[in-house]
């Protein structure tokens, strides 16, 4: 509720008030302590002194940040505020004492008025000024700092030293300079005191420093900075001083001048009169409006200035450039209010005998309730204050037409939701002084509950969500002003409304501000219907979230007697209505979470009212009538449990629902694609109530069904999927459809050469199948869902949701079967889960084959619970076994979400049915890893300790997994994988060392032409011989070289040949030269590399030879016929990226070098 958060000007706190006192008394503990600790730090180090020195933007940046944290409870820095501020003070003070404002000592202000400006952003300005030094002798240097910070003379002084000082900003500054002139402004003795610019024998109308201040604020009126307002406060506190009578008559003579330039349009520069009415009219309003606040009301200048200003103010709100400015609108409210309080507030209502001050007031009161019909909240919203305000000093029958002038405003057939949500506000900030009549209570009351409900269709959106919080606030307000006496006749009409919308606004600051005022209610008038049963239901926090508000608070409440049938009014005659599409689902949902508490009522009232709006043309409302039907019906039928349930009447009505709907052409078009899942759902709730169909209802439920299967919406297709397993479970066979035809249709749909959509729905459709005919068709279902789990061979007709579809189905299939059965098939499925196991193919999506493998092995696991292992013949076991140890590879690849779930679906294996599936070793390292572990990567290192050479088949997979993890783009998990294969080989036996190395080099050479594992490879063999003992293998190295170039061998993936040209200098770098030959094949192939025709490689190979001759022992290497300096030398001069025909014999004199011949 937007109202109960603001202070009475809809501003925020600054601060003044004596609850921060209290605080600053009692939250000093809850002050951070590491907070705490740094201020302390600052203030005692001297740290901020060198901060300022430096010009340390960094240092105040992080004093932001802190100080920022406090936003939402200021009042937490309370406690070092008085030593923080002061210091920051006396620092200014200390260099502009001397008024000499040379660039070094400004600069260093600039930086210290950035602190107290942070400080009063957050806490309040008026807070701030009570640790400010208000001494006399402080107004004269400030009051000039004002005006040179304002000029900026300093910046381009002839002793500036600093080049960058035109450049820093100041308005930090303007704005504690002008905060602290308006506290000083106050300082109770004349100016003529203490400004010592005056000549002793010289009469001056107005002192000079206050002229001089007085023009800095005026100046600061055109800023767009929120020194503009802080202008507006110190000339508020200025001009209205009892000295100052001539200054504020010369300010007021300048306004005029301003406001008739505007006014008449005399502005030749349209730039000009823009800024005008963009800053500097606002600047002008704004200070009015603190003049008038802060004035006195026997200050008959003030008065008369007040009465003047008024018109003024009006034409400015009526003008043509405050149409497109709410601020200046706003503005120009306050202002009116709070001149015509000056009118009105005298105590004697002597007012009322001046015509030309009574005209002025009505005129204001009329411009007040004009404003509650603004376009802008802001202004509507001042309005509203306004109204409250000025009514608090008028005589009771004034109070009473204001009233009747709102009600007509709000009921005219002009009115809009601005003029509602005003009137609202209106007529909450009038009740909250008390001053509504308790003759008047029973025309609100009426307004509120219009108010609770109001809600406008635009297009596809609505409005109205402002006046449902106002109106909550008007609820909340007569609570707390009004008699029990007087709400008696009302509690009963508030008391269902509001619960109302606490449960099911579709705003949730409108269900918490009707659950606020609910809980005034039932604190101060105590007579709400089971007030403080419902409050520990439906509170502030329990109806944040929508979902909840529908589906637990709302039947709860509606459980007490008086709120069960407006509950279900308002959702049969509002929500179910409503414009947004998932506000429709959930309101069907709430209204079958009511059935329960009356279920005779929703039989005789709302299943009729359900069935005469399923027709309907709109198609909010038919869909809606068919989403709350299929939600309410199987409620009835499960509480009423018996065969008349319900009539036989509606029953017909209910099972010709949908042919209607077909027949009308209601479920063609976009209003279709709407009320497919609808549709879908009634289908499924029709059938699980055995509802009696003939023939050719039957037939169009039918193709419903089927029609929806093919759509391109998976959750239609899953809405389709579970409406036509309840349709065949309870309709099926007829002599109009059987079970053959039904199956012949969807296995049909399974074929490849059909669309996707028809084949994604079929294999989706056997997942939700009835186990009675799948028990009675389970080889013909099998049969057809297993070819379709493996990948297409033709590439234009493979499509992944079907795959993923069959795989999800294949565990409900077996599931149902008998024992005996399923075992036998066991064998095919798990050839299928293998297959899905090694999908890997990607489109424009990415790796769209882990959707398989996430989906082959939740599969696999469901398989697994329902018909364990122990029951397996041995090829059926061993088949099993793969799957396991293909799963522990996927739990340690690439994609986070598949590492989850492979490795939760692994631990769970392995715990299991560790024995059967041979799972031990790895589970006893794995044992104690969380599913979140296997997300992050950081379960790799454990899953790499089951390599062993006792277990080849798994350790296989695992390195697998391995490679694959390392080639991938994410850095971390490359990191984290390669660092764990290289501590396992580190720390391991040398036989497990030298296996694990050769199963890699095993995957490599299977796969030297598959792009997915092949550069994989390369990079997880340089990682272990750069980190392990490998490299010393001489049987490993010879290989690797050989798999290198068999790699490289007519390849055009520069990616891999740069890859292996990083391979060979790692082998070639490694050889102290005393191993190398004249022949030696590492060097041989990456020479080979340099004649490729991509620069690139040849660049990256010549690279690797000079970094590796680096390493090698010079005189070794010639001993050996190489030529070291000679290759260097060719190595370091030659433009390896350049044309080919450079290149070719720099080549040619290298491999020379080296001791061999290219030819």
């Amino acid at each position: 509720m937007a109202a109960l958060v603001g202070d009475d000007d809809g501003e925020k706190n600054q601060g003044n008030g004596h609850d921060d006192e209290s605080m600053c008394c009692t939250t000093r503990t809850n002050l951070s302590r590491q907070h705490e600790e740094y201020f302390d730090h600052v203030l005692s180090q001297g740290r901020l002194e060198e901060a300022m020195e430096a010009f340390d933007m960094a240092f105040f940046s992080h004093f932001d940040r802190i100080v920022s944290m406090y936003q939402e409870q200021p009042q937490l820095l309370d406690p070092i505020l008085e030593g923080f501020v002061g210091r920051l003070a006396s620092i200014m003070m200390d260099r502009v004492s001397s008024m000499k404002y040379d660039a070094d000592d400004m600069l260093k202000v600039v930086y210290v008025s950035k602190f107290l400006w942070k400080l009063a952003s957050v806490r309040g300005y008026k807070t701030i000024l009570r640790f400010m030094p208000c001494e006399v002798y402080c107004v004269e240097p400030v009051f000039h700092l004002s005006q040179v910070v304002t000029e900026g003379a300093w910046k381009s002084s002839k002793d500036n030293s600093y080049e960058e000082v035109a450049e820093v900003s100041t308005w930090e500054c303007e704005y504690v300079c002008l905060m602290w002139s308006s506290q000083l402004a106050l300082v109770p003795f004349k100016f003529d005191i203490i400004d010592s610019s005056m000549n002793a024998g010289q009469v001056y109308e107005i002192a000079p420093l206050a002229q001089t201040l007085i023009d800095v604020c005026k100046d600061q009126l055109k800023s767009a900075s929120a020194t503009r307002n802080m202008a507006a406060v110190c000339l508020g506190r200025l001009l209205t001083r009892p000295d100052m009578t001539k200054a504020l008559m010369d300010f007021a003579t300048w306004c005029r001048d301003v406001l008739r330039d505007v006014s008449e349009n005399s502005s030749s520069d349209s730039r000009d009169r823009y800024r005008v009415l963009s800053f500097l009219l606002p600047g002008i309003i704004l200070t009015w409006s603190t003049l008038f606040k802060i004035g006195r009301v026997q200050d008959e200048g003030i008065h008369a200035l007040a009465t003047e200003f008024i018109p003024h103010g009006m034409r400015v709100f009526e003008s043509e450039g405050a149409k497109s400015n709410p601020l200046l609108r706003k503005l120009c409210i306050k202002m009116t209010q709070r001149a015509v309080l000056l009118c009105v507030t005298d105590g004697k209502d002597a007012w009322l005998a001046d015509e030309g001050t009574r005209d002025t007031v009505e005129m204001s009161i009329d411009a007040l309730i004009t404003a509650l019909d603004d376009q802008d909240t802001i202004v509507r919203w001042s309005g509203a204050k306004g109204v409250g305000r000025v009514s608090s000093k008028l005589p009771s029958s004034f109070v009473n037409q204001v009233i009747d002038w709102i009600l007509e405003q709000m009921h005219s057939v002009l009115a809009t939701e601005n003029s509602w949500h005003g009137g609202c506000l209106a007529l909450a900030e009038l009740t909250r002084r008390d001053l509504i009549p308790r003759s008047k209570v029973s025309e609100i009351i009426p307004v509120v509950e219009k108010g609770l409900e109001f809600e406008i269709r635009r297009g596809y959106t609505s409005v109205g969500a402002n006046v449902r919080d106002a109106a909550a606030y008007v609820c909340w307000a007569l609570a707390r002003t009004q008699s029990k006496e007087e709400m008696r006749g009302a509690v009963l009409k508030l008391a269902p409304i509001l619960m109302t919308t606490a449960c099911y606004d579709r705003e949730v600051n409108c269900r918490r501000a009707a659950a606020a005022a609910f809980q005034e209610s039932v604190g101060r008038l105590g007579e709400f219907p089971h007030g403080i049963d419902i409050l520990t239901i439906a509170d502030y926090f329990t109806v944040s979230l929508r979902k909840a508000a529908y589906i637990d608070v709302a039947p709860q409440v509606a459980a007490f007697p008086g709120y069960h049938v407006y509950f279900a009014r308002h959702l049969l005659e509002k929500k179910l209505r409503h414009w947004e599409k998932s506000v429709r689902e959930l309101a069907a949902q709430a209204l079958a979470s009511l059935v329960h508490i009356d279920v005779d009522y929703h039989c005789i009232e709302s299943v009729p009212r359900l069935i005469q709006s399923c027709p309907s043309t709109v198609l909010d409302e038919r869909h809606g009538a068919v989403a709350a039907l299929a939600c309410v019906i199987p409620q009835i039928y499960r509480i009423k449990n018996r065969k008349d349930w319900i009539d036989v009447r509606v029953q017909k009505q209910l099972a010709d629902i949908i042919p209607t709907l077909v027949n009308a052409g209601l479920t063609k078009g976009v209003g279709g694609e709407t009320m497919r899942g609808a549709l879908c759902r009634l289908i499924a709730s029709l059938s699980q109530t055995q509802i009696q169909m003939n023939d050719d209802q039957i037939i169009c439920l039918y193709d419903m069904c089927r029609e929806n299967l093919s759509h391109p919406s998976e959750d239609i297709q899953l809405e389709a999927s579970v409406a036509l397993s309840s349709f065949l479970d309870r309709h099926i066979p007829r002599d109009c459809l059987d079970e053959d035809r039904v199956l012949t249709d969807l296995i049909h749909n399974l074929r490849p050469d059909l669309h996707f959509g028809a084949r994604r729905g079929s294999a989706m459709a056997f997942g939700k199948f009835p186990p009675r005919l799948i028990k009675q068709y389970q080889s013909d279902i099998l049969n057809a869902l297993i070819p379709t789990v493996h990948l297409e061979e033709q590439i234009a007709v493979r499509d992944v949701e079907t795959r993923v579809n069959a795989i999800q189905s294949l565990p409900h299939v077996l599931s149902v079967m008998d024992t005996s059965d399923a075992l036998a098939w066991l064998g095919n499925v798990f050839d299928a889960l293998l297959a899905a196991l090694d999908d890997y193919s990607t489109d424009n999506r990415g790796d769209i084959g882990s959707w398989c493998r996430d989906a082959a092995v939740r599969a696999a696991t469901h398989i697994f619970e329902n018909h364990p292992p122990k029951n397996y013949d041995p090829s059926t076991l061993d088949k099993a076994r793969h799957i396991a140890y293909k799963t522990a590879r996927v739990s340690i690849e690439r994609i986070s979400k598949v590492r989850q779930t492979a490795g939760s679906c692994l631990k769970q294996s392995a715990e299991r049915y560790g024995d059967e599936l041979q799972l031990q070793r790895i589970y006893d390292t794995i044992k104690s890893t969380k599913d979140a572990d296997f997300q992050e990567g950081k379960a790799v290192a454990q899953v790499v300790q089951a390599i062993s050479p006792s277990h080849s088949q798994l350790s296989k997979e695992i390195v697998s997994g391995l490679v694959y993890s390392i080639g991938g783009l994410d850095a971390a998990l490359q990191e984290m994988t390669a660092s764990s294969l290289v501590n396992f080989v580190n720390n391991c036996d040398e036989e497990t060392a030298v296996y694990c190395g050769e199963i890699i080099l095993d995957l490599w050479e299977t796969n030297l032409k598959n792009t997915r594992l092949s550069v994989p490879s390369i990079l997880t063999v340089d990682h272990l011989l750069s980190n392990s003992p490998l490299m010393y293998h001489d049987d490993i190295i010879v290989r690797t070289v050989s798999l290198i170039q068999n790699a490289t061998t007519g390849t055009g993936d520069v990616g891999k040949l740069c890859s292996a040209a990083a391979l060979l200098g790692t082998i070639v770098g490694n050889d102290t030269g005393g191993g190398t030959t004249p022949d030696a094949p590492a060097i041989r192939v990456l020479v080979s590399l340099m004649g490729k025709k991509y620069p690139k490689v040849r660049k990256m190979a010549a690279e690797q030879l000079y970094t590796a001759m680096l390493m090698w022992d010079e005189e070794t290497a010639s001993a050996s016929g190489i030529l070291f300096d000679n290759a260097q030398t060719i190595l370091m001069d030659t433009a390896w990226d350049g044309p080919a025909a450079v290149v070719r014999p720099a080549r040619e004199r290298l491999a020379a070098s080296l001791g061999f011949s290219l030819q």
